[in-house]
């Protein structure tokens, strides 16, 4: 398949879901358990947050959970699903982790 309509077939594309994530960080697990392969989901958390590149693969609370697979990426103890839902996309300022942007 060409998950990204890149019209280069996953198996030869380096970044199959085109989130600016490489396949071989993403790899063939699927962290969220929706059937679809990390490397080929654009939430591959299930956080809300449909982009894994908005979240990054930064681990800005310093859980060592790389925030696009972080279900707290601030680690506010308030779920990123939450946050996404009462403010929409909302993630931790790289420069200031105490606030958020989006």
């Amino acid at each position: 398949p060409d998950s990204d309509g890149d019209k280069s077939f996953d198996f030869l594309d380096v970044d199959s879901d085109n989130d600016k994530i490489p396949d071989s960080t993403e790899g063939t697990k699927d962290s969220d358990n929706d059937n679809v392969i990390d490397s080929r989901d654009l939430d591959s958390d299930n956080d809300g947050i449909h982009l894994d590149i908005v979240e990054t693969v930064d681990d800005f609370d310093g859980d060592k959970i790389p925030n696009y697979l972080d279900l707290d990426s601030d680690n506010d103890k308030i779920c990123d699903i939450l946050e996404n839902l009462a403010n929409g996309p909302s993630i931790p300022n790289p420069k200031n982790p105490t606030t958020s942007t989006g």
